[in-house]
C-alpha cells in the first residue's frame, strides 16, 4: 500500500456562527492522507516520470480550495464533510489506482481568544 500526504493546504474561509466571524475570513488548514495501491506495476513506468502514471495531488488541492471558497460555512464539520465529498468525487475519476482510505483534518486557526486552533477529523474507507 502507498500513502500520499498533503499537509498544510491553506485557505481563507468565512466560517463561524458569530456575527464577527461572518464578516471576515479565517485561516483554515487542511491535511489529507490518501492510502492506495497502483493497479499496475509502477516499476514499469519508473523511467517515464509522468504525472499521468500516478496520483496528481494538485487535483486534490484545487478541489479543497474550490469547496472552501465556494460559500460561507457556519460549522467546521460542514466544511470538512463538503471537502471530503469533493475528494471522493475526484478519487472516483482516477483510473490507475485503487483507493483504500482518505483521512481529512480541517483546522480553523485562532478561532478565538486564547485558542490556537480547533480541528475536525473525518475519513472515508473504501474497503
Amino acid at each position: 500500500m502507498k500513502t500520499l500526504v498533503i499537509r498544510d493546504i491553506m485557505s481563507d474561509v468565512i466560517i463561524g456562527v458569530y456575527d464577527f466571524e461572518k464578516i471576515k475570513t479565517s485561516k483554515v488548514r487542511f491535511c489529507v492522507t490518501i492510502k492506495f495501491d497502483f493497479k499496475k506495476d509502477m516499476s514499469l513506468f519508473i523511467d517515464e516520470d509522468n504525472v499521468e502514471n500516478t496520483v496528481d495531488y494538485d487535483l486534490f488541492i484545487k478541489s479543497i480550495q474550490s469547496v472552501s471558497s465556494k460559500r460561507p460555512y457556519q460549522l467546521i464539520e460542514t466544511l470538512a464533510e463538503s471537502c471530503l465529498r469533493a475528494l471522493e468525487t475526484r478519487l472516483s475519476l482516477i483510473e490507475n489506482v485503487s483507493i483504500q482510505s482518505v483521512d481529512l483534518e480541517v483546522t480553523k486557526l485562532y478561532p478565538g481568544e486564547n485558542v490556537k486552533e480547533v480541528s475536525y477529523f473525518t475519513a472515508l474507507n473504501f474497503l
